[in-house]
């Protein structure tokens, strides 16, 4: 059987989802994994085990590939609060158990079964975290979308939230946009664009 090792440095766990038991919901550190960003109207004060306080600025959802029955699997990890203070990613047991899911834990590893009882993805133990073996797709790879309470006025910028989708440089046409945005109106895909928001 051939087995990745690990890596449980300080950055590598930055960039690591850990599965926690004392986690009440699934939480993300990275602005940026997320591809849907809607930013919560009252941030969200959550407790940590030493009794101090971080907030919660927004919940969505992050695409990942999951490793299970040797390869890695495309799936969507929803209701993820973004901490932007939190170091590190954790995944809540009684989040997924909440949804039918299930957590196995055995030796030196843990599984994630899916409401059918099959493994969805599997994680290994390392100095006593376990580390699921996840990778998150990056965001270049897809769109960026940010939900708004209401759309710029001309000559007011666009919210951080909504800059982000101009990260990786590619020029793509306004067609491109349409296809991606539900075919929405190509007049509004083209004032969106002169506002910068995509």
């Amino acid at each position: 059987m051939l087995q990745a090792k690990i890596d449980s440095s300080p950055q590598s766990l930055k960039a690591s989802w850990i599965i926690n038991s004392g986690a009440s919901c699934n939480m993300c550190a990275h602005y940026d994994w997320f591809h849907h960003y809607s930013p919560l109207v009252n941030p969200m004060d959550i407790v940590l085990s030493n009794d101090s306080t971080i907030q919660a600025t927004s919940v969505s959802h992050i695409s990942v590939h999951m490793y299970t029955k040797g390869k890695f699997s495309p799936t969507v990890l929803q209701d993820i609060l973004h901490m932007p203070e939190l170091h590190g990613n954790l995944l809540s047991v009684s989040h997924f158990a909440k949804h039918g899911s299930e957590m196995q834990f055995v030796r030196e590893g843990c599984s994630i079964l899916n409401q059918h009882k099959q493994v969805a993805c599997k994680g290994d133990l390392c100095r006593s975290l376990y580390i699921m073996q996840i990778t998150t797709i990056s965001t270049s790879e897809s769109a960026h979308i940010a939900v708004l309470n209401s759309f710029p006025t001309k000559g007011e910028d666009p919210p951080e939230a909504v800059l982000i989708a101009d990260n990786s440089g590619l020029k793509v046409t306004i067609n491109t946009w349409h296809q991606h945005l539900s075919h929405l109106n190509t007049d509004n895909v083209i004032c969106m664009a002169q506002k910068g928001m995509i």
